[in-house]
């Protein structure tokens, strides 16, 4: 197996201030975001977004893995990232990923092109004293930032 980090650039860009009810619902708000940027990932988003709660859109742009044989398999490999995150690849949706559960898995050797675009969006809620029990693990804390706090790799398994 061949592992090929994403960690970085990633351009970020803030999408809305989420804050998460006691009903489970979310209210969002797109007044007053904080400026997009580049960061290294993993990380979390603090040292840019301080201590920022909602929605980020995380792009990475990739070249197709050079060198690949019929019979390989190529993963894009999510760890969980800081609370939970959507995944797409060129337009197309890969599906969810969130804290506490295992790093998510895609074959993606047939949506592969010459040059990707994959995209994350993380939802890192503010909680209030009511909705906590319904979302925070034990040892989180309203101070933890949010973010992709995990790899985001590409696996190639060849057959041979």
């Amino acid at each position: 197996m061949h592992n090929i980090r994403l960690r970085g650039p990633w351009e970020y860009l803030p999408l809305a201030h989420t804050l998460l009810l006691s009903d489970g619902s979310a209210s969002q708000q797109t007044d007053d975001l904080p400026e997009g940027g580049r960061m290294r990932i993993p990380a979390d988003w603090s040292a840019a977004l301080g201590t920022f709660r909602g929605r980020v859109r995380f792009t990475r742009f990739f070249n197709q893995p050079t060198g690949l044989e019929k019979g390989d398999t190529v993963w894009l490999v999510v760890e969980p990232p800081d609370a939970w995150g959507e995944v797409r690849l060129n337009d197309g949706a890969l599906g969810s990923v969130a804290a506490g559960e295992p790093a998510a898995r895609y074959d993606v050797t047939d949506r592969l092109l010459e040059r990707n675009e994959l995209i994350i969006e993380v939802e890192c809620p503010q909680v209030t004293p009511e909705s906590a029990p319904l979302t925070r693990p034990e040892d989180r804390t309203e101070e933890d930032a949010g973010g992709l706090v995990g790899e985001v790799r590409l696996e190639i398994d060849s057959e041979f």
